[in-house]
């Protein structure tokens, strides 16, 4: 809270003797004011893959910020965990579990003053992230791409969802891949070998499971949205079959 600096006069005379004697009295200047920084607004979030990032207001005076943060449900409070950020009014809080809400406040502190903690933000729901490791047999240091898309309730891909990935394997063949997923969406993905080497799948690429029609191939799909994140490896096999598979 802020508040002005006021001066204050104090008489401090002996009694009685004011009126029979003149005063006999010294004249004293207090300052009174703040003794504590302006408390932060409550903290804006977004969620990121296995993240949320947070930021808030800058305080005058404050040299330090303090994130206090919560995933049970509750408004975070003094004694909940924390992370001291220094000055900057923004933070990335990573390796978060997607199953988890959570939700923060700050707290601003400089030149020996503390500010009270802010209000709370809304909840945040990390993103879950796919993380998979494909192995292109006898296809090592090469270009390659892994594609996610979001399918319909039919497990098809629709149309201008697809997110690539582009990546290079290693001398056995083996490149990890990580993509973000929303948790309301259903997800697909497909691996391809970028021929090319554009880094997106374009004419002339293998793709899993394409056999004979060009523009078609083989997915994965979850049949339920993600709310964790999945971990897993798959060989990449030209081929497989053309039809779409379950995951």
């Amino acid at each position: 809270m802020n508040r002005m600096f006021t001066s204050v006069t104090v008489m401090l005379c002996a009694p009685l003797l004011v009126f029979l004697a003149g005063s006999n009295c010294t004249i004293n200047n207090q300052q009174t004011g703040p003794s504590s920084l302006q408390t932060p607004s409550y903290p804006s979030t977004a969620a990121a893959g296995e993240a949320d990032t947070v930021w808030w207001n800058r305080v005058s005076g404050a040299s330090v910020y303090k994130l206090y943060y919560t995933s049970d449900g509750t408004d975070p409070t003094p004694s909940s965990p924390n992370i001291a950020v220094g000055a900057e009014t923004s933070y990335v809080h990573r390796n978060l579990d997607p199953t988890l809400t959570y939700t923060y406040s700050v707290q601003a502190s400089g030149g020996g003053r503390v500010s009270d903690i802010s209000g709370s933000s809304w909840g945040v729901q990390p993103l879950p992230m796919i993380h998979a490791t494909i192995t292109f047999t006898n296809y090592t240091y090469k270009n390659v791409g892994f594609m996610t898309f979001k399918v319909d309730n039919n497990y098809a891909p629709i149309s201008g969802t697809r997110k690539t990935v582009a990546g290079t394997t290693d001398g056995y063949g083996d490149v990890t891949f990580d993509m973000t997923a929303d948790h309301d969406s259903l997800w697909g993905y497909s691996t391809f070998k970028d021929i090319d080497g554009n880094g997106v799948l374009s004419s002339g690429d293998t793709v899993w499971g394409n056999v004979t029609s060009p523009g078609y191939y083989g997915y994965f799909y979850w049949k339920s949205t993600l709310d964790s994140s999945k971990t897993f490896s798959k060989t990449f096999e030209t081929a497989f079959d053309s039809l779409p598979h379950m995951y």
